[in-house]
């Protein structure tokens, strides 16, 4: 499977078809592994480079997704989406306290109570949290995701990202996957 294959089987159609069949909970774990692993495409380490998600996350989200998530990307930020939902959901399956997940067919969502991205108190608790809707959120993963593939098929991967035009056994793994879904070697 190349790369274009992979994203398209894993996060176009197996995410989605997750949420479809009411899982939106497990959605969100699987969308920031997602989010992570479409960073590693775009930076100058291998894949499976120790010490990166957190950047790979961030990066990810500041280059291809809507700048109001940006925000949530800001290391000091209380409601930062890397600490709150991708470590809680990660490494205990659980987002930290600062993140109400939700999804689309709940009845607070459909009457406008909970919006995506929008800090709301919850059950009478004194501090806000921010809430994810887990459709919205893969739509936006989803559009991540399109143009990944799209700067990969017409190779402006290489100009948007410099650092992929150096080719070296550190990133050999990577350069060998982008090669076989543009169907060209791209190490000689």
């Amino acid at each position: 499977m190349n790369l274009i294959e992979l994203i398209d089987q894993l996060i176009l159609n197996e995410i989605k078809a997750i949420q479809k069949t009411g899982h939106a909970y497990l959605s969100f774990g699987l969308i920031s592994q997602s989010i992570e692993f479409l960073g590693s495409i775009i930076d100058e380490f291998e894949f499976n480079e120790k010490g990166k998600s957190k950047n790979r996350f961030n990066n990810l989200i500041n280059e291809f997704f809507d700048v109001k998530y940006h925000i949530y990307t800001d290391p000091t930020n209380p409601y930062n989406l890397y600490e709150n939902l991708r470590c809680g959901l990660l490494h205990v399956m659980t987002p930290k306290a600062k993140l109400a997940l939700t999804e689309i067919s709940k009845p607070k969502v459909i009457n406008g109570e909970l919006k995506h991205l929008e800090l709301n108190k919850f059950h009478g608790e004194a501090d806000d949290r921010l809430v994810l809707v887990a459709e919205t959120f893969y739509e936006d993963l989803e559009k991540a995701s399109k143009e990944i593939i799209k700067i990969i098929q017409d190779k402006s991967i290489f100009q948007k990202f410099p650092v992929l035009n150096t080719v070296s056994t550190i990133k050999k793994d990577k350069i060998n996957l982008i090669s076989k879904a543009l169907n060209v070697n791209l190490t000689s």
